[in-house]
């Protein structure tokens, strides 16, 4: 069986040269800036140039017919960062081989899986919640998103170990690259290389376990190696069960704990929308409270956009006055937090209103692309949410503490006086 020995100081990534390291920060404060509300909406450019266009190496689409568009039209616009990607993953293969792959992960993400997520996140997030009133206090990000979505990683995803630590590193290092590393900086494209094959060389240590082992717990890595020995015409080999696995966890420990502490960040900010969303955690009504944190992700978006490049030259808007042509190899920004409110598809996007249409939001962009896990979300996140908002007295620390933190577009630390008396 294959192991893989991580070192705490991972000595195998070189120390950072100081300008590679400033590249990084600057780039990551950049990207956290992009995402704050006004900014990711995009309003001025929206109503003037719904179509902008800087010379002929960028576009920059806002209205949400436009981004549908571009979303759905994988013909013409591609994922531009596919080298960035670590081994075989979903985002960068072209169309056919994506819907065989995408068949293969919607088999093994089932609807039926709802009840048993909610149970694990609920268990885990409800003694989390309880061992904090002991102090009356909670960091949001390290003592409660943090160790339950570690939890579903082991139990429901099946990628254990090697620590909740290095897991985090890995998808950090590797998200940083795939998603932000514009300026191809040597130390984040290294970082995640070397990320890459640990996370790599661990998951072939585990799908190996689970073929030592039949008749195990039943995982999402089982049912993906169990479908690969079952049926000849599986789309998935080992190559393409461990970069998706990877991608898999990229998206719990990353966009999963960005929506989590938005959206208790949000609703920190919003008295009367966390007055309504502590009455539903009480009440049970896991499906009020998902709308609501839905609605907190249209104010403050997990990503703001999402890259795309030009593969054919095009005609986006056909047959409208904003019409604009595409040429080959123009970057394309599509502004998914900016559809959110456009005014021609949102009724009064300034309102926050959780009774909206599910059409309306794009929290998990569109078309063939769209996140594969959004059902899981739709289960998850309010599951764990709901034992912190039951709290009596649930509001901000006093002082910088009780700020969300963030490290570019990381959550660091979000602390929470749970109310009550201790």
């Amino acid at each position: 069986m294959t192991t893989v020995q991580v070192s705490e100081d991972r000595p195998d990534t070189p120390p950072p040269l100081l300008v590679d390291e400033v590249r990084r920060r600057v780039g990551a404060r950049l990207a956290g800036i992009l995402s704050r509300n006004r900014v990711a909406r995009l309003g001025p450019v929206r109503r003037r140039w719904p179509l902008a266009g800087v010379g002929r190496s960028l576009v920059v689409v806002t209205r949400q017919d436009d981004v549908d568009e571009v979303l759905r039209r994988t013909d013409a616009f591609a994922f531009p960062y596919a080298h960035h990607l670590p081994g075989d993953f979903l985002l960068g293969s072209g169309p056919a081989e994506h819907r065989r792959q995408r068949a293969e992960l919607d088999t093994v993400l089932r609807c039926e899986d709802a009840d048993r997520l909610r149970r694990l996140v609920t268990d885990r997030a409800e003694a989390r919640v309880e061992r904090a009133r002991r102090t009356g206090r909670m960091d949001v990000v390290g003592e409660l998103v943090q160790p339950v979505l570690d939890a579903v990683l082991d139990d429901y995803v099946g990628t254990t170990g090697p620590d909740p630590e290095t897991r985090l590193q890995w998808a950090r290092d590797l998200f940083e690259h795939i998603f932000l590393n514009r300026g191809e900086i040597p130390l984040v494209a290294r970082r995640a290389e070397v990320a890459g094959r640990q996370m790599d060389a661990h998951l072939a240590s585990l799908v190996d376990r689970v073929r030592a082992t039949p008749g195990g717990p039943d995982t999402l890595l089982r049912r993906l190696v169990e479908r690969q020995t079952s049926d000849p015409g599986c789309a998935l080999d080992d190559a393409g069960i461990r970069g998706n696995v990877i991608g898999m966890a990229i998206g719990w420990l990353w966009h999963g704990a960005r929506a989590a502490v938005l959206g208790v960040d949000g609703l920190l900010a919003r008295p009367p929308a966390l007055e309504l969303a502590r009455e539903a955690a009480r009440d049970g009504d896991l499906e009020q409270l998902r709308r609501l944190l839905w609605e907190v992700l249209r104010f403050r978006p997990v990503q703001p956009r999402l890259p795309r490049r030009c593969t054919a030259e095009t005609v986006l808007a056909a047959g409208t006055p904003r019409a604009r042509r595409v040429p080959t190899g123009a970057a394309v920004f599509v502004g998914t937090h900016s559809a959110m409110w456009d005014e021609s598809a949102v009724p009064d996007p300034e309102d926050f209103d959780a009774t909206r249409a599910q059409e309306q939001y794009r929290v998990f962009g569109g078309g063939p692309h769209r996140c594969p896990g959004e059902h899981v979300m739709g289960v998850q996140l309010p599951a764990l949410l709901a034992p912190l908002l039951r709290s009596d007295g649930l509001r901000r620390v006093p002082g910088p503490a009780g700020r969300a933190r963030w490290d570019g577009l990381y959550p660091r630390r979000l602390e929470v006086d749970l109310g009550g008396e201790r």
